[in-house]
């Protein structure tokens, strides 16, 4: 049969068996027959995830082609390819937008592979291969690793963060998700004024290290348990001060309420006073 969602063609074929007990059931009752002991293809040539991008607002942006090759076996088993190509995500602040994406999903009966991803951030490619479990009687299971090169992680008026990054998500059945791993820090800027750094008291999320959170719903509430350090990756250009940065420290707590514990060493730097300049050579600040 062919059939359109969302203005979309679609080619799609089912079988469901029947037995006379069946039909008795659904006119006695309206009950159809459990639908896993069906069968069932579908395909999908070229459609646009524009139209179909509504049902994830928070996340899609209304671009990118979608192609699908699905076969439905008895038992819920799903083998085929999902393609999709020119996809982007929505900006998830302080995040930059992933342009560019270039996906391939496998299905293999209990397990997706995502064989395939790769994109740009504000430029910068990153690849995001992995796989999705989807057992029949228990929680799903999530691995996926994050690769990128000089990403900027934080891009604000005044504020530039980059990394390299080598992060995993993951999910399992007693585990919430999860982004662990390492961030090289590097190639960094800092022109805000030093006041912010240092408020003085309890402040609110963005007011205090490491001065940003995720606040959309779908990822605000994904676990942190990353590694960050990074040799002279800040430069500091305030009116006061001007000097480079390293630092070693964790980021803990949830993409929504992120914490950072370490320290920062200022290598080297320059005060400005009305009065003076002074050099440091070198501090220290505990986070």
């Amino acid at each position: 049969h062919r059939l359109a969602v969302e203005g979309q063609p679609h080619q799609f074929t089912g079988h469901l068996p029947m037995s006379e007990a069946s039909w008795s059931t659904l006119a006695r009752t309206g009950r159809w027959p459990d639908w896993r002991t069906g069968s069932a293809t579908l395909r999908i040539v070229n459609a646009q995830l524009a139209p179909l991008a509504r049902y994830w607002r928070t996340v899609l942006a209304p671009q990118g082609r979608l192609d699908a090759d699905l076969v439905l076996k008895p038992d819920a088993r799903l083998t085929g390819d999902v393609i999709v190509r020119g996809a982007a995500t929505r900006p998830l602040p302080p995040v930059a937008p992933i342009d560019d994406i270039m996906a391939r999903l496998r299905f293999r009966e209990r397990e997706a592979e995502l064989a395939e991803f790769s994109g740009r951030v504000a430029g910068q490619p990153v690849t995001l291969p992995g796989r999705l479990q989807l057992p029949s009687r228990a929680a799903a299971r999530l691995d996926l690793h994050l690769v990128g090169q000089n990403v900027p992680l934080v891009r604000e008026p005044g504020l530039l963060f980059r990394a390299d990054i080598d992060a995993w998500f993951r999910q399992g059945p007693d585990q919430p998700p999860t982004l662990s791993g390492e961030l090289l820090l590097r190639d960094s800027l800092f022109l805000r004024e030093l006041q912010l750094l240092v408020p003085g008291k309890l402040q609110q999320v963005r007011r205090r290290p490491p001065y940003f959170r995720v606040e959309g719903e779908t990822f605000a509430s994904w676990r942190l348990d990353l590694k960050l350090h990074g040799d002279k990756f800040l430069r500091v250009r305030s009116p006061v001060f001007r000097g480079e940065v390293s630092g070693a420290f964790d980021l803990p707590g949830t993409l929504g309420e992120p914490l950072a514990l370490g320290s920062i060493q200022v290598n080297s730097g320059l005060v400005r006073l009305p009065f003076a300049d002074f050099r440091v050579e070198p501090g220290l600040i505990t986070l």
